[in-house]
């Protein structure tokens, strides 16, 4: 996650470095009220994601379901029966739940009504309007049983309809949600964790998200080469407590005014651990283990030496 201060340049670097890659710039509203300033008060940043060129790869967003809409095709031409016929067919309620998909019928067959009771009182459910006229369903028959877990069947008067919770949601490009906001789930989340102030730490929820659509499974090795107040490990542990996952993390950073001794390795050392908010109540530990190395710094031009020096004699 980057300001407009570094986009361009990292951008260019990218597409340098990643030539055969997919990249897309994720806008995130992360500062709801903006920063002031004397043209624009900025109240966003941006997230790179660098991935292969196949389908799928950035995993869908999760909701709830709870937000219920037709799952019959309604109002223009092309929600008829006749423009998609491999999407008219019968949806089969058991009287609790969807247990089934009927085959598509032939053209001359019509049926006589939205709901028809077949036998073992199973309710066979067409996509009809109030009007009686043949539309579709949103998807294919060919493709319905991957959704089939976001149905629910409604009784609206005295007839049966169906309708999507849907659950998967492919990623939008501007990521604005109150999560995201670094003063509540950044600089507020961390003064809570340790005493001293950490200067713009990132939300715990975006870091989070931007793993998550990455995560090809539960037991991945995240990467953080910029670790500052140790957000990225924090957020690992907080998904591995949520799914059961076995991720792993490696933070790198420097120590420049002790950032690694005090900040980065204590906030995570007390999210597995445990510690007192500021209210002094006891905030449980996630788990997990830690290990710190310390590694010596490395004069590079006298690597560089000795490597041009190997080179002559080989």
């Amino acid at each position: 996650a980057i300001d407009e201060n570094e986009l361009n340049t990292l951008g260019l670097l990218i597409q340098d470095v990643f030539r055969n890659y997919a990249i897309d710039c994720i806008t995130v509203v992360h500062n709801p009220g903006g920063i002031q300033g004397t043209n624009f008060s900025y109240n966003h940043e941006y997230v790179y994601f660098v991935y292969p060129r196949q389908s799928g790869y950035i995993k869908p967003e999760q909701r709830s379901g709870d937000d219920l809409t037709p799952f019959r095709d309604w109002g223009k031409e092309n929600s008829k029966r006749e423009g998609s016929p491999n999407c008219f067919y019968p949806v089969i309620f058991d009287g609790e739940k969807v247990v089934g998909f009927g085959d598509i019928p032939l053209d001359s067959f019509h049926p006589k009504s939205v709901n028809e009771t077949k036998k073992g009182n199973l309710v066979y459910i067409w996509p009809i309007d109030a009007k009686g006229t043949e539309r579709r369903w949103r998807f294919a028959r060919d493709t319905v049983e991957s959704i089939a877990d976001e149905l629910v069947v409604k009784k609206q008067g005295d007839q049966y309809q169906v309708l999507r919770g849907k659950i998967n949601y492919v990623r939008k490009t501007v990521w604005d949600d109150v999560k995201y906001n670094a003063n509540i789930y950044g600089t507020q989340l961390l003064s809570q964790i340790l005493p001293d102030k950490f200067p713009f730490p990132k939300s715990l929820h975006l870091v989070k998200d931007c793993i998550t659509a990455v995560d090809q499974n539960k037991d991945g090795i995240i990467l953080d080469f910029f670790a500052g107040s140790g957000t990225t490990g924090h957020a690992v542990l907080e998904l591995n407590k949520q799914d059961g996952g076995n991720r792993k993390f490696i933070l790198c950073t420097n120590n420049e005014n002790k950032i690694c001794e005090e900040v980065t390795y204590e906030r995570v050392k007390r999210v597995i651990k445990g510690y007192k908010n500021k209210k002094g109540e006891k905030v449980e530990g996630i788990g997990g283990n830690l290990s710190y190395y310390k590694t010596d710094l490395i004069n590079i031009e006298k690597l560089h030496k000795v490597s041009d020096e190997a080179k002559i004699k080989v």
